[in-house]
């Protein structure tokens, strides 16, 4: 992976937009897009082994940070710039003029969102990952062999579910929910801008089904589809 990863940025690092051709066999790749609280890593997780116990000797992985110590090398970030982009955080104008006095390196805002596009892609375009959040959804849904998972859960159940995993208080909870949302619905809009929103195959309220339940379900659509 190291190396497909190094050629593909030699060729296409400098690009703004990403050019793919649908009808090629790209794939297969699972995305698991989630509302603040939701447990995508844990389903992730899961999958994954499911998968690589029924489709041997295939090996799936998922992703879902490795994504930015990628970005992070390639674009020579440092970590408090990867800080920002792993919280959502977008940097402003008096940022940018803080920076020129700093050993930071912030190379704008719309070139690390393409290259972090430009990084899933390539995981998806290898094939036999599931790819946690990051826009996953909008950046692979032009891939035909692709299967796409969204997670959803009442805000109370979704603040209680942060509150344990964060052992913090309710309220602290509710405020963090509140504002990753927030972020993450603006990181989102980035990729959704002039692409058709693909539906979902898949939607699960987390509130109601176990990620064990959820898990099965998809492995079976995999299987239904030919996926793996």
């Amino acid at each position: 992976m190291e190396n497909l990863l190094l050629n593909y940025f030699q060729t296409r690092m400098d690009k703004e937009r990403i050019f793919s051709n649908p009808e090629t066999e790209y794939g297969p790749v699972v995305t698991i897009t989630r509302e603040y609280g939701c447990p995508g890593k844990t389903l992730a997780d899961e999958l994954v082994y499911r998968i690589n116990r029924e489709d041997p000797p295939t090996k799936w992985n998922w992703i879902d940070k490795e994504v930015l110590k990628i970005l992070a090398r390639e674009l020579k970030l440092s970590p408090s710039v990867i800080d920002d982009i792993q919280q959502f955080e977008e940097r402003k104008l008096s940022d940018y003029v803080a920076l020129i006095f700093s050993s930071d390196c912030f190379p704008g805002d719309k070139k690390i969102k393409n290259t972090i596009a430009e990084i899933i892609l390539t995981y998806a375009q290898q094939g036999h990952y599931v790819i946690v959040g990051r826009a996953g959804h909008y950046i692979t849904g032009h891939i035909s062999r692709s299967y796409h998972v969204a997670l959803k859960a009442p805000l109370k159940w979704r603040i209680e579910h942060m509150s344990q995993h964060k052992n913090c208080s309710f309220s602290e909870a509710q405020k963090l929910v509140a504002e990753m949302s927030e972020k993450r619905q603006r990181f989102l809009s980035h990729f959704a801008k002039g692409k058709e929103n693909r539906a979902f195959d898949s939607v699960f309220d987390c509130s109601e089904i176990s990620i064990d339940e959820m898990a099965e379900v998809i492995l079976l659509d995999l299987k239904r589809m030919e996926l793996i």
